[in-house]
C-alpha cells in the first residue's frame, strides 16, 4: 500500500501542464510570476484555491480578499486554469495572465 498524499501534494497537484502563471494586481499595478510555489511547479490543473494560496503565501494578500479574473471571468476556488483557459491542455500557452481584484476592505487586521 502506498502512503495518501500530504496536504500540499492535493493543494497542488502535479497532473497537467507545467506553466507559468502571472498575476496582475489591481490594487497596486504590479504583479508576480508564478512557476512554482514550495517545491510544487505550477500546472494546468491548479485550482483557484491552490493559485491564492500560493499569491497569499509570497505577496501577505489574504486568499479570502482575492479574486482571481481571466478573459473578464471571475476563477471559482474549484476551477482549474485549464477549465478558466477553455482549451485542450495540448493548446495552452506555457504563460497565462490573470488579474487579481483585491478586497482591501477585507484584509485582514
Amino acid at each position: 500500500m502506498g502512503t495518501a498524499p500530504s496536504q500540499d501534494e492535493q493543494d497542488f497537484p502535479q497532473t497537467g501542464k507545467a506553466m507559468t502563471v502571472r498575476v496582475q494586481f489591481s490594487h497596486n499595478g504590479q504583479s508576480i510570476d508564478l512557476s512554482q510555489h514550495a517545491g510544487f511547479q505550477v500546472t494546468s490543473d491548479w485550482t483557484a484555491a491552490s493559485l491564492q494560496r500560493a499569491i497569499e503565501q509570497n505577496t501577505g494578500i489574504h486568499h479570502r480578499c482575492q479574486r482571481l479574473m481571466f478573459a473578464g471571468k471571475t476563477m471559482e476556488e474549484s476551477s482549474t486554469i485549464l477549465a478558466i483557459a477553455r482549451s485542450k491542455v495540448d493548446q495552452l500557452p506555457e504563460r497565462l495572465s490573470l488579474f487579481l481584484l483585491g478586497d482591501k476592505e477585507g484584509f485582514p487586521q
